[in-house]
């Protein structure tokens, strides 16, 4: 299990390093294109309301999908290292060893990374992407005039909403499931990342998938 949690970090850290250097190379197109796009106009014409509301929903898309995925990435890689915000303190009139209180700790503390890990990553990173993905799908399938199909854009948006209520409903019982199966590292093993018993839900992630 810690062999296989050292290869899951390498893979973050090679993702997360891959992503910066991509920001990077692109930070002065991104600024032209992506965060001046709301005022971009073409001589001086003025732009409605309606589209800057629009250009407004697509800037927020970019830049979620842009960032949101370093701050994923860096929550990943902190849990499978090390977990000390626990999920509640011992009462007073309770006494523990430092040891005891510890071990409650981690198990508090991974418990609410699971949860963050399956539900804000997966149920919110995907659909995202995927109203992203239907809008450019939209676009290239409008009628030969250039106007919207409006039959097309509803099948768009059920399966959009309908992939989003599955994989949220999916993602709820993985997360409980999972949540059972934190254990705390042996007293004898210098780890102090987060770990499973066993893994319950492969069936699970393949439906997700």
């Amino acid at each position: 299990m810690v062999q296989q949690i050292r290869v899951c970090n390498y893979v973050t850290i090679s993702a997360l390093t891959f992503i910066l250097y991509d920001i990077a190379i692109n930070m002065d197109k991104e600024i032209t294109y992506i965060w001046n796009y709301r005022r971009n106009h073409r001589n001086g014409v003025r732009i409605p309301n309606r589209v800057k509301i629009q250009r407004i929903v697509i800037q927020f898309l970019f830049i979620f999908g842009r960032y949101y995925g370093l701050f994923f990435l860096t929550v990943v890689f902190a849990g499978t290292l090390s977990s000390s915000l626990p999920s509640r303190f011992p009462q007073s009139h309770v006494r523990c060893t430092s040891q005891q209180c510890h071990r409650s700790f981690h198990l508090g503390s991974c418990k609410i990374y699971y949860y963050y890990i399956i539900l804000a990553g997966a149920v919110l990173y995907t659909p995202a992407c995927n109203v992203v993905l239907a809008m450019r799908l939209e676009v290239l399938y409008r009628f030969h005039n250039g106007g919207p199909n409006p039959s097309y854009r509803k099948l768009l948006g059920c399966l959009v909403a309908g992939e989003f209520l599955v994989e949220f409903a999916v993602c709820i019982i993985m997360a409980l499931r999972t949540t059972t199966e934190v254990l705390s590292p042996p007293s004898l093993v210098p780890w102090s990342g987060c770990l499973l018993g066993s893994n319950i839900t492969p069936s699970l992630t393949l439906a997700s998938w």
